[in-house]
């Protein structure tokens, strides 16, 4: 792995072959927390059992990581961890044991 990312709803890992994946847990995400009830202090540790996920390559591109409009969107992962076909960018309501999936097929991707 080449860095991590911190944010108010989750984080994100930069694997060494310019993958980077989004794991988001907080209101608005597709999770368990995703209605806000009640609101929570922002310094409060944040839970939950399941998560949204994303992937996308930022070696293809040369704008920063984090521009949500030009991210070069990646969903072979769907397939290969969900053996489905991606309907979206982001999946949501993905456990744990999933998502430890998605990180191994993260770190193992070979890009073109």
């Amino acid at each position: 792995m080449k860095r991590f990312g911190s944010y108010e709803n989750g984080f994100t890992l930069k694997f060494d072959n310019g993958l980077v994946l989004s794991t988001r847990f907080g209101v608005g995400n597709y999770c368990e927390n995703r209605e806000p009830t009640p609101p929570r202090p922002k310094l409060e540790p944040l839970f939950s059992e399941d998560c949204e996920v994303a992937v996308w390559d930022s070696s293809a591109t040369t704008f920063d990581v984090e521009d949500s409009e030009n991210r070069d969107w990646v969903t072979g992962w769907q397939q290969a961890v969900f053996n489905q076909e991606a309907i979206d960018d982001v999946c949501g309501w993905v456990s744990f044991p999933d998502w430890l999936k998605i990180v191994e097929w993260c770190e193992q991707k070979e890009l073109a």
